[in-house]
């Protein structure tokens, strides 16, 4: 505020504002200000959307800031006043009509729908699910579930207990981490053919080299940035 004599300026440390933000929900998950801003930034960048639900005593005043999921928020258009309002629904919970006084909402252009946000992350959404299959696929390989990526061929067929007894001795020396890979000795006439792609065939580093310089220039992060110095020096990164 202005100070005495119109030309300074003094800091208001006492305000109903300041004690909202140091206790924004006072009722519910008893959020930071800071737990606020932060889920916001995290909705925005992924769903290009977020929503404040602002909650009021009996006088009117905001005494709730609680951020809000924007799946679980529909916004109402109005032909006259932009928005008429709001509806939320999350898993388990009715329908609930929201006013546009309680309701701050903001949102990334969507040139599909001007009324709802469009994220960085849905432009890039097959990269993002390639990295992530790349990522399970790199970690099931390791816990080896008893898969022995190929088949057992025998001549003829296999009675109950000789398929059982099979099943059993296979699992118990290839299942779990300590036991991959490790090679299988069949009796009789029985061959194994593998039918597995290699991580050679699967070209995982370039897949996740190129996953990775397509999700940094998305979200506009230079490589350098993450002490990545592929194609450049220390001087000019």
């Amino acid at each position: 505020r202005k100070g005495r004599s119109g030309r300074e300026r003094e800091e208001i440390l006492v305000h109903p504002l300041l004690d909202l933000f140091a206790s924004p929900n006072p009722y519910s998950r008893r959020q930071s200000m800071h737990d606020v801003f932060a889920t916001s930034q995290i909705f925005e960048e992924l769903a290009g959307e977020w929503f404040w639900w602002l909650g009021r005593n009996a006088r009117g005043q905001v005494v709730e800031i609680s951020p809000i999921n924007p799946v679980a928020m529909d916004v109402v258009p109005d032909a006259t006043s932009y928005i008429r309002g709001y509806v939320y629904q999350a898993a388990g919970v009715q329908r609930v009509p929201l006013d546009p006084a309680d309701v701050i909402y903001s949102h990334l252009p969507n040139p599909t729908n001007e009324y709802r946000g469009l994220g960085i992350a849905s432009a890039i959404m097959p990269e993002l699910e390639a990295e992530r299959f790349a990522v399970l696929w790199n970690r099931n390989f390791f816990l080896n579930s008893a898969e022995p990526n190929g088949v057992i061929t025998v001549p003829g067929t296999l009675s109950e207990a000789q398929f059982n007894r099979l099943k059993s001795q296979w699992n118990e020396t290839h299942r779990g981490v300590t036991n991959a890979h490790r090679i299988g000795i069949l009796e009789g006439e029985a061959k194994y053919q593998s039918t597995a792609l290699t991580m050679r065939d699967m070209q995982f580093e370039q897949l996740r080299k190129v996953n990775r310089t397509t999700i940094l220039g998305v979200f506009g992060v230079p490589p350098s940035m993450l002490g990545l110095t592929e194609g450049v020096n220390r001087a000019n990164a």
